[in-house]
């Protein structure tokens, strides 16, 4: 399979951009750690927010022609809106994110989808401020998923976890930058809801989880 990791700085995670090949160090590379069959790409783009996205979605996914394209995108919008005042509406957020998910499936009708949550990881006390805002831009994703038969990855409760029994700052130092644990967890969950998108999982995958 050609999966494709597409999205913000938690995805790029360290990637040199003018390496169309490399994958940076998070969750994309240690995905393709267990999945050595499989052509991973990450398209990565640090501080995007969904209209960026949308700016490039042809040459960044259409184009690449993926058999499973896994999208994590929206805490940029949340983060922006109340750092700079930047509004990103959430039916707007929505609407475009529909969009790019119908594009992609009039292009590649075949194409297996993972949806994965934007998160925060409070550390600082107004990023809990940011609760309601991102947790209205996960419910349209999560309607999303199931609009289009994607997986959906549950982040948030993933690192909600995880958090409560760590700490914040062992998983998320920033409260939205992985650390290497943070993007282990991901890789994690990702791997298991990959599954339920379609993805062949190897043995050694398995065991990974």
């Amino acid at each position: 399979m050609r999966i494709l990791f597409i999205g913000d700085s938690v995805t790029e995670a360290g990637r040199h951009p003018a390496d169309p090949a490399d994958l940076g160090t998070g969750y994309p590379a240690m995905v393709a750690a267990v999945r050595p069959g499989d052509q991973v790409v990450n398209r990565g783009v640090g501080g995007d927010r969904l209209r960026d996205l949308a700016a490039r979605w042809r040459t960044d996914c259409l184009d690449l022609r993926p058999d499973l394209v896994s999208v994590l995108i929206g805490i940029n919008d949340t983060w922006r809106y109340f750092d700079r005042g930047e509004a990103s509406p959430v039916v707007e957020f929505a609407s475009a994110y529909r969009s790019l998910l119908e594009q992609l499936r009039d292009k590649l009708p075949e194409v297996k989808l993972v949806l994965a949550e934007p998160f925060v990881v409070p550390v600082e006390p107004g990023q809990r401020a940011w609760a309601a805002d991102l947790a209205a831009r996960v419910d349209e994703i999560r309607g999303l998923a199931a609009d289009f038969d994607a997986a959906f990855v549950p982040l948030g409760e993933v690192f909600a976890q995880a958090a409560a029994d760590s700490g914040p700052a062992h998983w998320c130092p920033d409260g939205v930058h992985p650390s290497r644990a943070g993007h282990e967890l991901i890789a994690g969950a990702w791997l298991r809801c990959g599954q339920a998108a379609g993805a062949r999982t190897s043995s050694r995958a398995t065991r990974a989880e």
